[in-house]
């Protein structure tokens, strides 16, 4: 007959890292620009305008889900909208936020950055989500002043990393 116990020191460390806390998500990419910083926790493509959802109706194109963290360092607070950011692609395409993923992301219980006030030395966590033609490399661009004469920083969106 086999011994089908599972050796004590394996069961140990099984049960030793089931118990650790979970680890902070790194961002992939981040930037500062004025008293603003720009921290992308991760970036999913999607043919929905729910996240989660499996459809495959591409007939809108699709939706860039861009999970993000934004930190005010500045002493007044600030309303996100999509004066604060905006996408490109190589071809010279702009693309605004999505008013319709905004609309579910709210009823589905996320968190939304667009319209969001983020306070004076804080930060916000949410999504922003962009109505793209197709999965690519596209370019988040930022700025920190909800004014692009102001300058701006951009940051790289590549699809498949």
């Amino acid at each position: 007959m086999k011994n089908n116990r599972v050796p004590f020191f394996l069961l140990l460390l099984l049960v030793i890292g089931c118990n650790q806390p979970p680890k902070e998500k790194k961002p992939i990419s981040d930037t500062g620009i004025g008293t603003m910083e720009f921290h992308i926790l991760d970036r999913t493509f999607g043919s929905s305008t729910n996240k989660e959802a499996t459809e495959l109706d591409t007939s809108k194109g699709y939706f860039l889900w861009i999970d993000l963290v934004v930190k005010n360092n500045g002493s007044s607070a600030i309303q996100f909208d999509s004066s604060f950011v905006r996408l490109t692609n190589e071809k010279g395409g702009s693309f605004s936020l999505s008013t319709d993923a905004i609309a579910l992301i709210g009823l589905n219980n996320g968190e939304c950055l667009h319209g969001a006030s983020v306070g004076a030395h804080q930060e916000k966590k949410g999504f922003v989500v962009f109505n793209v033609p197709s999965i690519g490399n596209y370019t988040l661009q930022v700025n920190g002043t909800g004014n692009w004469d102001g300058g701006k920083r951009e940051i790289e969106i590549v699809a498949g990393e």
